[in-house]
C-alpha cells in the first residue's frame, strides 16, 4: 500500500492509498471527476489563504522598498545634521597660477596676501652633446656623483651611463635622476632647494670627457642652480627647500607655491556642497514619500464616488504615520514664539532657505536657490542652528524619526515586516493541516468507490452465474 505521510504537521498517523483505483469500471461513472468535485469545496479555504500569503508576500516586498528609500533619505538627513558638512571651507585664489592651497576644517576663515618672489628649483646639470644617444662612445673610466662611483666601459653609450647614474642614485642620500634630451645626458638633484650636486672626476677623465666637468672640478653646463623659496604670506616670509605640499604656513591649509608672482587666497564657507547638500535632500525625500504615496494611494473611477483600486498598504498606520510625521517635520518652525522666548531667527523655517512643499503633495522643491545661498552666505549660524541644533535642529528631529523606522533591530519597518511573516508562518501552518485533511478526504473517497465498484462487479458476476444457469435448464 501507499501512503501519504503527515509528519510534517506533526500528525502520527499516515493515510493508506488503495494500490488500485477503480474509476467506473463496474458503475460507468467519471469516479475521477466525482471525487475532484466533492473535493472543490474543501480546497476553497487553502486557496483563500494562499492568496492571503500572496498579498502578504507583495506588502513586504513593498515594505523593503519603502525601506530602501527611507534610509537613503537618512543618508542625506544624516549629512545635513552633521558637522562636517557644515563645517567644510574652501580656499580660492586670486591667481592660482601662483599658488594654491588644499583645505581642512581647522583652517579660519579670513584672507591671506601672497607673495612669491622666486619658488625652490633643484640643481640640473647637462653633459656635452654627443654624436649619437646610441653610439658607443669608447669612454673607459669612472667618476663620482654625489658620492657613488660610476663605472663607465668603452662600449657605454650616453644612454647605458644614464642608467648606471639613475641604479647608483638608490644609494645616494642625496639622490638624483638622469635622463637623456636629444643627445646629451641630463642630471637633476632629486630634491628641490639650495644645494648642488658633488661631482668628482676619476680614472680615464670621463666626466671631463663627457662634458660634465669643466676640468676644473665645477660642472661645465649648470641648467639651473638650486635654490630655496622666497615668499611671503600676509607679509611673513617663508621659505624652505619644497614648493608643495607645505602644511607648515597656515594652520588647515596645505600650501602650493607654484611661480613667482601675487596673488590672494581667500579662505570661505564651502556654501555650494551644502546647496549640493540640500538638493540631495530634497530628492531622496521626495523619493521616499513618492514609495510610500504609491502603496497608500486610492484611486476613484471617473466623477468619483467609486474605488477602482487601492494600494497594497492601504489603512497601514505605519505607513500613513511616516508620511505625515515626515511633513510635519519638514515644514515645522525651530522658534515657536508661544513656547521660545525672543525674536525668531532669519532662518526659521525651510521656506527661509528657499525650500518649500508643492501644494498639497508630500513633495519638497527647491523654489530659490539664489535664497538658499544667500542664506548660507549671510545667515549661516541661523542656518546651521536650523538645521543642526542639538535639540530643536531640524535635520536632527527627521534623523532620529527615519533611525526609529528603519532600524534593522526594532524599527518601524522591521516590525511590519516581521509580522506580516509571522502571519505568513501561521498560514502556512494552517495550509499544511488543511491539505492533509484533503489528502485524507480523498483516500476515503477513492476506498469508498472502490469498495462500490467492486461490490457492482461482483453483482453483476452473479447475476451472469444466474442468467447461466437457469439458461442451461
Amino acid at each position: 500500500m501507499s501512503t501519504i505521510n503527515s509528519s510534517s504537521i506533526g500528525a502520527d498517523k499516515a493515510v493508506e492509498l488503495p494500490r488500485m483505483r477503480f474509476g467506473g469500471i463496474s458503475s460507468g461513472q467519471d469516479t475521477q471527476a466525482m471525487v475532484d468535485s466533492m473535493l472543490q469545496a474543501a480546497r476553497l479555504p487553502v486557496k483563500r489563504l494562499e492568496l492571503d500569503t500572496q498579498r502578504d508576500e507583495e506588502k513586504i516586498t513593498a515594505w523593503e522598498e519603502i525601506d530602501t528609500k527611507v534610509s537613503a533619505l537618512g543618508t542625506k538627513v544624516n549629512a545635513l545634521s552633521s558637522f562636517t558638512t557644515w563645517n567644510q571651507k574652501i580656499a580660492t585664489a586670486s591667481d592660482p597660477a601662483v599658488v594654491s592651497a588644499a583645505v581642512d576644517r581647522t583652517a579660519a576663515l579670513g584672507k591671506y596676501s601672497v607673495e612669491v618672489t622666486s619658488i625652490a628649483t633643484a640643481h640640473r646639470v647637462a653633459s656635452d652633446s654627443q654624436t649619437s644617444a646610441t653610439t658607443a662612445l669608447g669612454f673607459d673610466g669612472d667618476f663620482s656623483l654625489n658620492g657613488e662611483t660610476i663605472t663607465v666601459a668603452a662600449t657605454d653609450t650616453i644612454k647605458s651611463i644614464r642608467d648606471k647614474i639613475n641604479a647608483a642614485s638608490s644609494s645616494m642620500s642625496d639622490k638624483v635622476k638622469a635622463s637623456v634630451v636629444g643627445t646629451s645626458l641630463v642630471i637633476e638633484r632629486a630634491n628641490s632647494g639650495n644645494t648642488a650636486m658633488t661631482l668628482t672626476d676619476g680614472t680615464g677623465a670621463v666626466a671631463a670627457a663627457l662634458g660634465l666637468d669643466d676640468g676644473s672640478g665645477a660642472f661645465k653646463h649648470e641648467l639651473q642652480a638650486g635654490s630655496d623659496l622666497d615668499a611671503t604670506v600676509n607679509g611673513i616670509a617663508i621659505t624652505g627647500t619644497s614648493n608643495n605640499n607645505r602644511t607648515d604656513v597656515v594652520e588647515g591649509l596645505t600650501f602650493n607655491f607654484t611661480k613667482a608672482g601675487s596673488s590672494t587666497l581667500e579662505i570661505t564657507r564651502d556654501t555650494s556642497s551644502l546647496v549640493t547638500a540640500f538638493k540631495d535632500f530634497i530628492t531622496s525625500y521626495n523619493e521616499a514619500m513618492d514609495s510610500a504615496e504609491s502603496y497608500t494611494k486610492v484611486t476613484l473611477a471617473t466623477g468619483g464616488g467609486k474605488i477602482t483600486s487601492k494600494g497594497l498598504l492601504q489603512g497601514d498606520a505605519a505607513v500613513s504615520a511616516l508620511r505625515f510625521r515626515s511633513r510635519s517635520l519638514v515644514t515645522a518652525r525651530f522658534h515657536d514664539p508661544a513656547t521660545d522666548a525672543g525674536t525668531a531667527p532669519s532662518v526659521n523655517t525651510l521656506q527661509d532657505l528657499g525650500i518649500w512643499t508643492e501644494g498639497r503633495d508630500n513633495r519638497l522643491t527647491l523654489v530659490s536657490e539664489e535664497k538658499l545661498t544667500n542664506a548660507l552666505k549671510n545667515n549661516f549660524d541661523d542656518a546651521e542652528d536650523f538645521a543642526r541644533d542639538f535639540n530643536k535642529g531640524v535635520f536632527r528631529k527627521l534623523r532620529d524619526f527615519v533611525d526609529t523606522a528603519t532600524s534593522p533591530i526594532d524599527g518601524t519597518i522591521a516590525r511590519r515586516k516581521s509580522g506580516l511573516e509571522g502571519q505568513i508562518q501561521k498560514r502556512d501552518a494552517k495550509i499544511n493541516f488543511l491539505n492533509f485533511q484533503i489528502a485524507e478526504k480523498e483516500t476515503q473517497l477513492w476506498e469508498r468507490f472502490s469498495t462500490m465498484e467492486q461490490t457492482l462487479a461482483s453483482i453483476k458476476n452473479q447475476g451472469t452465474y444466474i442468467s447461466g444457469s437457469l439458461g442451461q435448464k
